[in-house]
């Protein structure tokens, strides 16, 4: 017995002493729970021991249970993946359960404890109800069709198809963006080499933004860091700097996986770095022309084309994808040249920065936030959304088949039936009703064991 002579209350903290089950000897005082089934978390009879938690006590206890052969160690998730055979909780909710456990940022957390707390699968199951409704209306036709106590109004089935078409849509757009969520928001750094990149990027993660540390990329010339921006999950990836000298162009590893950053659609934020001493040399190559024109060149010196237009001399429509650009190292440039940097400046979205003097870097992140404020204007974590591959794969199989539906002639109601059943099978695919133990096995194995 761990406990002797210590009657436990349902769901009430019980202190009590703790004595080892096979030699009887006290191994600590603590708190016991008894959460019996059905009413616990995994639907069956469940004690908690909250003692002092140095690992000789903790081993000492659990060594003793397990002799008993009574219990043994619990697998990976196996806690919830119990929760979920009992009915206790759906898949999508076991999803939303994990990606709370893994949240790193505020934004992350909310939008798990929606999911986790149901909100997705609320809405799933009234589309499913609704549906089944539909479908029950048809298959009654089908039926018992040529009595007179059986009538069918296609134009309401249809109208009920239509609308839920239509909030299907609307989940999987938000679910793009509730996907960079999860997953983080793409931003990368690029310029010619020498720039002072690697300066800037020790300048953004020097403070406590960092969620992790620097960790190199498959080569040593591509870094990405994981930061928290006022909640929000950003990768800032430093590229590898490209040469402005065609004679000492080298196309290496880092620099292919570059170019496929740059122009991977999931990078929502280009960062374009440009030293203020190579800005002026290009300014004084270049005399009166606008910033739009010297940027553009710059970037076309780098032989990666598709970043800008370079006929453009409007600077607000240069780039093809949302920029800021970043002017480093301020500090070099003398007084009476500072004239040429007026114009560029003054341009939205364009920082002047000094690490040495460390200037410029509050107004970067300041910058940053403005533009995630605007990528997620309209994004509410409590909206319904499908921010895994296997539950947004589901809802579009969903979407397509409620589409053959409505297209349909509304004299072939089997085939309209048959299209019906099948949105109803994806969308229950999503709760757990129809999934392989192998889909399981990759949900849970990526649990915590006391979880």
């Amino acid at each position: 017995m761990i406990l002797q002579n210590t009657k436990l209350k349902p769901r009430y903290a019980t202190f009590a002493k703790i004595y080892h089950p096979i030699n009887k000897g006290l191994v600590d005082t603590g708190l016991v729970l008894w959460f019996p089934g059905p009413n616990s978390f995994t639907g069956e009879d469940i004690i908690e021991l909250q003692v002092h938690g140095s690992p000789a006590i903790i081993k000492c206890l659990l060594k003793g249970i397990v002799e008993t052969n009574l219990a043994r160690i619990a697998e990976p998730g196996e806690f919830t993946r119990r929760a979920f055979y009992n009915n206790k909780m759906d898949l999508a909710e076991v999803e939303g359960l994990r990606d709370l456990l893994n949240a790193e940022t505020d934004i992350q957390r909310k939008q798990a404890l929606a999911m986790s707390r149901g909100v997705q699968s609320k809405k799933i199951n009234e589309w499913i109800s609704r549906l089944s409704d539909a479908t029950s209306v048809i298959d009654g036709h089908i039926e018992f069709g040529d009595t007179d106590d059986v009538t069918i109004n296609m134009a309401d089935i249809n109208t009920t198809l239509t609308q839920i078409q239509n909030e299907l849509t609307q989940a999987i757009t938000t679910s793009a963006k509730g996907f960079t969520i999860k997953t983080g928001l793409n931003i990368a750094l690029y310029g010619v080499t020498n720039v002072g990149k690697s300066s800037l990027l020790n300048a953004l993660t020097s403070e406590d933004r960092a969620i992790v540390s620097d960790s190199p990329n498959t080569t040593r010339d591509l870094i990405q860091v994981r930061m928290d921006l006022n909640g929000y999950p950003v990768n800032l990836t430093d590229t590898a700097g490209f040469y402005n000298d065609p004679s000492h162009r080298i196309e290496t590893e880092a620099m292919k996986k570059s170019i496929e950053i740059l122009f991977d659609n999931n990078t929502a934020i280009h960062v374009l770095v440009i030293s203020a001493d190579i800005y002026l040399k290009y300014a004084m190559k270049y005399l009166s022309a606008k910033p739009a024109k010297i940027l553009s060149e710059y970037v076309e010196d780098m032989f990666v084309s598709g970043l800008v237009r370079p006929e453009n001399e409007n600077f607000q429509s240069l780039f093809v994808k949302n920029t800021i650009v970043v002017i480093t190292k301020l500090d070099l440039i003398k007084s009476e040249d500072k004239t040429h940097f007026n114009e560029l400046l003054q341009e939205k979205n364009v920082i002047g920065t000094s690490i040495v003097n460390n200037y410029g870097v509050d107004k970067l992140f300041d910058c940053f936030n403005q533009q995630i404020k605007e990528i997620y204007y309209d994004f509410n974590p409590d909206d319904v959304q499908f921010n895994t591959i296997r539950t947004l794969e589901a809802v579009k199989k969903a979407s397509q088949c409620i589409q053959d539906a409505i297209l349909v002639a509304d004299t072939a109601i089997d085939t309209k039936s048959h299209f019906m059943r099948a949105t109803i099978t994806h969308l229950s695919g999503i709760l757990g009703k129809t999934c392989s133990s192998d889909m399981l096995d990759d949900i849970f194995e990526n649990f915590c064991v006391g979880k």
